[in-house]
């Protein structure tokens, strides 16, 4: 089923791999000139490690592990490279899956190409954060199948928030996590819809089969999102 209009905010696909790629490796990726130049942007990233060594006052130790790399605001993409782990966000506006996952793809062959083998993948994720409009006449119960209950004496004192985090049924390698949260924006007062899936992979380096695992959570996706949304907020969003 699709929406005339989406609620779809930002979109997240992220391979998560065993092996530890180096920063020169990261930033021979991030040299590419066709990435450098649809990715003008580049931040080092970083990762904060704590550990605690015989009993005494942990100590933090904080390392460059890759590149945040962004596009111009029209385009509105950001890729996250790091050591374990490669991310691919598109922000604001919505495109469909099928571009995005062709243009994920080709990412990710570019930078197996820059580690010189094919990644052994563990993890496969994807994450839709939704904004769904709440007019001043609309209740949470309006608009999502999701909520918290509150006694009487509190349910106009607290902002709704629930996280649920399940198996998804059918598929045990499927994690599943649904948010909800009452926020505003510049539009205006809404409730966050966000579906985080990942699928756990081992240490496959079939692309194909990696990228089978990406469409599958995608049906997963839209089975989630049509089961926490009512169909008055289908039909508001139809019209």
């Amino acid at each position: 089923m699709d929406l005339k209009r989406t609620p779809i905010r930002e979109i997240i696909f992220t391979i998560s791999f065993n092996e530890t790629v180096d920063i020169t490796t990261i930033g021979k990726f991030k040299n590419l000139p066709h990435i450098s130049s649809q990715f003008p942007e580049a931040f080092q990233g970083y990762h904060a490690d704590i550990k605690e060594i015989d009993g005494k006052k942990p100590r933090t130790s904080v390392s460059h592990d890759g590149y945040i790399l962004k596009t111009n605001k029209i385009e509105n993409r950001i890729l996250h490279v790091r050591g374990g782990s490669f991310a691919f966000h598109k922000i604001k506006d919505y495109e469909k899956f099928d571009l995005l996952s062709k243009e994920f793809e080709r990412y990710w062959l570019d930078f197996e190409k820059c580690v010189g083998h094919p990644l052994s993948v563990t993890m496969i994720s994807v994450r839709y954060l939704n904004f769904i409009e709440k007019n001043s006449n609309e209740s949470r119960q309006d608009l999502v199948n999701v909520y918290p209950s509150f006694p009487p004496l509190l349910s106009d004192k607290i902002n709704g928030f629930i996280h649920l985090k399940f198996k998804y049924p059918g598929n045990e390698f499927v994690n599943a996590n649904i948010v909800t949260a009452d926020t505003k924006d510049d539009i205006g007062e809404g409730i966050i819809l966000d579906i985080f899936l990942n699928r756990k992979i081992n240490n496959e380096q079939d692309g194909e089969k990696i990228f089978r695992y990406l469409y599958d959570l995608r049906e997963i996706k839209n089975n989630l999102f049509f089961n926490c949304v009512t169909s008055h907020m289908i039909k508001k969003y139809n019209q």
